[in-house]
């Protein structure tokens, strides 16, 4: 990065060493459980709070006339300005990269970024933001979501049991995680690619009415040798969001779908005959639950 922005920089990362001092970052983190949406949420809060203070200072900065054209140009022309190494990833690592940064401002916002830079979000919404983080991108797309306490919409709980039995022998379960409407958001729109993170874009740009309604998600993914199959199970708010997420995912070779009411299983990969039974048995652990005894 050029010298010149450095002041921008440090007027971000100082807002971080603020914040941790009231909240305790590593502490929110700590609190997700390695659950990806609620990671999420926090990484929106905690970013956002700093690029809205970032975002202020620019703004008056320029109002001051202390910060010249040279030093917007210096940026603009700088390998972090055009960030063509950042574009040339995929469509899924810009978004988790930049998605923090834009989405998470906007949300401290409560989707009103046309009130910048005049104004910073209240006090005790940053209170409320920080001790009580988003818990899915659900809710950072849809600010509304979260702070109108009538529309709050929180994740449904989706697990689906380790299903390498199924599959066959020798086949393992490698990993799992959830993905979001942010995530799914790709997989629903073949103009996805075209999106740029990095410009401060209409938010509803990151989503589309494939991904919408989502309710919760869980991902699989097998592997035997060289050979994989991804399992994903999803939930949607209802039947009508569920045939939306099924009608927008491309057609694909290789590809099983298995939608039932407000559910939807995918499977991909080398699974064989043996892939409609996986979507068969994931989706029975989405409609039947297992009962957990406290």
């Amino acid at each position: 990065m050029p010298g010149s922005i450095a002041p921008f920089i440090v007027a971000h990362e100082l807002t971080h060493a603020l914040d941790d001092q009231y909240f305790d970052i590593d502490g929110m983190l700590d609190k997700t459980g390695g659950d990806d949406g609620r990671a999420g949420g926090v990484a929106a809060v905690v970013e956002g709070s700093g690029t809205l203070a970032m975002t202020i200072y620019i703004a008056q900065e320029i109002g001051s006339g202390r910060l010249t054209p040279g030093a917007a140009r210096d940026f603009q022309e700088s390998e972090v300005g055009q960030a063509k190494r950042l574009k040339a990833t995929p469509q899924v690592v810009q978004r988790l990269l930049i998605g923090p940064y834009v989405l998470g401002m906007n949300f401290l916002l409560k989707g009103n970024l046309a009130a910048l830079p005049r104004e910073a979000a209240p006090t005790r919404d940053l209170e409320r933001a920080f001790r009580y983080p988003p818990v899915s991108w659900e809710q950072v797309l849809h600010p509304e979501k979260y702070w109108n306490d009538e529309a709050r919409d929180l994740p449904r709980p989706v697990a689906i049991p380790d299903l390498s039995s199924t599959l066959g022998d020798a086949w393992a379960l490698q990993g799992e995680g959830g993905l979001g409407e942010m995530i799914l958001a790709i997989l629903t729109d073949p103009k996805a690619e075209a999106l740029d993170p990095t410009s401060f874009q209409d938010p509803q740009m990151w989503t589309n009415a494939g991904a919408a309604g989502w309710g919760g998600d869980r991902w699989q993914l097998y592997r035997r040798g060289d050979d994989t199959v991804t399992v994903l199970a999803t939930l949607w708010d209802s039947d009508r969001d569920a045939r939306e997420f099924r009608a927008a995912l491309p057609r694909s070779a290789g590809r099983t779908i298995l939608r039932r009411r407000d559910a939807v299983v995918v499977v991909t990969g080398e699974a064989g005959d043996r892939a409609a039974a996986l979507a068969r048995e994931a989706m029975r652990a989405l409609r039947h639950p297992p009962v957990v005894m406290r």
